[in-house]
């Protein structure tokens, strides 16, 4: 196989890989967002139930069934973050890939001693990747390497906040009791 045979395979694998990449843009966001918003809402509700039946004294946390169903929902939970995790580690791997071919392809292009048809290959592929990448996305959030970080700050912040109304509505204080009238 010739120079010119293998540049050209080397542009039309990129550009596999590119349509490839865009398929994936346009399937995952579904996906993503579906576990997102798994991972966000189901403990939230389930905790928020968990509450109110103990305040109305229903739900009675020395009895063993109480803990199966708790134990329950964090092994859901955290099956759904190591989902989240996963896809976000990958896509953050696949991001640093390209990164590094623009890099080489750079250098290419900035040496001398290349051969015309390398630097236009690299030409072409960094033309491609300029029109034809961005970053994956779920709905409101980017798939990279902060989105379990910026999942499990939202799971957190809504729990204590749910913590917060709870312990409030269940104090007595005669304040509270007449500050509606």
């Amino acid at each position: 196989m010739d120079t010119s045979h293998r540049q050209e395979a080397v542009v039309n694998s990129y550009f596999e890989i590119m349509y490839a990449y865009n398929l994936l843009r346009q399937t995952l966001p579904v996906m993503m967002t579906m576990y997102i918003a798994i991972t966000l809402i189901w403990p939230l509700i389930y905790t928020q139930y968990c509450l109110s039946l103990s305040a109305l004294q229903i739900l009675d946390f020395s009895n063993s069934n109480s803990w199966y169903q708790i134990i329950w929902i964090a092994i859901y939970t955290i099956k759904n973050m190591i989902i989240v995790c996963t896809m976000s580690a990958e896509s953050e791997l696949f991001y640093i890939r390209v990164n590094e071919a623009q890099v080489i392809c750079v250098e290419i292009i900035a040496s001398r001693d290349n051969k015309v048809g390398e630097r236009r290959l690299c030409k072409n592929i960094i033309r491609s990747h300029r029109h034809q990448f961005r970053p994956l996305s779920a709905s409101i959030f980017n798939v990279d390497g902060r989105l379990p970080l910026e999942v499990l700050a939202l799971i957190s912040t809504h729990f204590f906040v749910m913590l917060q109304f709870n312990l409030l509505g269940n104090i007595d204080s005669p304040d509270l009791a007449h500050s509606g009238q």
